[in-house]
């Protein structure tokens, strides 16, 4: 039986995110302590980021409500 592909939809609102707050790939690389490969495969939907790294990124400044279901949080 083939395995299904899961994908990670918020891929581009990840990307939005990090670009949104000054990151490229190489700063979100060190950031987070992943490597660009992995981060490159959120950014492509391949796979998706843990707990660990959307903790990290909401102490970053970024929306994780936003990359994971696409609305914005209101303050």
């Amino acid at each position: 039986m083939k395995k299904e592909k899961i994908c990670f939809h918020g891929a581009a609102r990840l990307r939005e995110e990090r670009e949104r707050l000054g990151f490229n790939q190489g700063d979100a690389e060190k950031l987070f302590d992943i490597s660009r490969v992995t981060w490159g495969k959120y950014e492509r939907g391949d796979t998706t980021p843990g707990a660990d790294v959307l903790t990290a990124l909401a102490a970053a400044g970024a929306d994780v409500m936003y990359i994971l279901t696409g609305t914005r949080r209101s303050f």
